[in-house]
């Protein structure tokens, strides 16, 4: 049995066809997959800068409350400090008022 050279042709450029756009179909595949693979990578670098810089953030909040914290604790001895000092003081003046007011009475009742 004899074929059509002109068949067997156009069988051939479809196979031809077939076998190039199978080979162009693998291609495409294989880029999607590493644009696929590229994607989660950066996806998951991008997560794992993010939790550090939300560990970092978290730890300068923390290093900022404990500072203030002191700042505080520092600000309130200041004041009950300060105020034992004046209180003192004004103790020490009334004392001082009253014993010249004894002083001049004593002068006065004398004279």
């Amino acid at each position: 049995m004899m074929t059509d050279p002109i068949w067997d042709n156009e069988l051939l450029a479809v196979q031809q066809e077939n076998r190039h756009l199978k080979e162009t179909i693998g291609a495409l595949r294989e880029r999607l997959e590493a644009l696929r693979f590229e994607k989660e990578q950066s996806l998951g670098d991008a997560i794992s800068m993010a939790a550090g810089e939300i560990l970092q953030l978290r730890q300068t909040i923390s290093a900022l409350r404990n500072e203030l914290e002191h700042q505080q604790v520092l600000c309130e001895e200041t004041l009950f400090q300060r105020e034992k000092t004046y209180g003192d003081q004004i103790d020490q003046l009334k004392d001082m008022v009253m014993a010249l007011r004894i002083q001049l009475e004593t002068k006065q009742s004398g004279d």
